[in-house]
């Protein structure tokens, strides 16, 4: 938290400053309901939970739940396990992804197949028609 004695629109309400672990910021009234009995002085460097109110265009607001949230405990292999499951999803979903991308060859190189045919024969009869008038194209 850091601490902003910014004015708002001519009134004394007082700001605690801090951001989430995705640098959105985070504005605090400084009011009794939000910080209690502590100093504001007290929070600066401090990490709390917060309870949030109100979203804004530039920050979120709230009120201070936990002055002192203990760390939380994750199993030591917790980051294995999470890239095993990552992994094995992006491996289901490139399989999923490998028999879509077959159809949809298997149906493009019928489509272009069949366009080659039409012209292939559309050019023989061209042909066809010229040798036959004897290539006097002028009817």
């Amino acid at each position: 938290m850091g601490f902003d004695d910014r004015k708002k629109a001519g009134t004394a309400n007082l700001q605690l400053v801090g951001h989430t672990k995705t640098y959105t910021k985070v504005v605090l009234p400084q009011t009794q309901d939000c910080i209690g009995d502590q100093p504001a002085e007290a929070l600066v460097g401090k990490c709390v939970k917060v309870k949030i109110t109100e979203s804004q265009k530039w920050h979120i607001s709230g009120y201070i739940t936990d002055f002192a949230p203990k760390p939380e405990k994750v199993p030591e292999n917790y980051f294995e396990e999470l890239e095993q499951k990552r992994r094995e999803a992006l491996l289901k979903s490139f399989e999923e992804d490998e028999n879509e991308k077959i159809v949809a060859k298997t149906d493009n190189a019928l489509t272009f197949h069949l366009i080659g045919m039409a012209a292939l024969a559309i050019g023989f009869y061209l042909l066809l028609r010229t040798v036959y008038h004897g290539l006097n194209l002028n009817y």
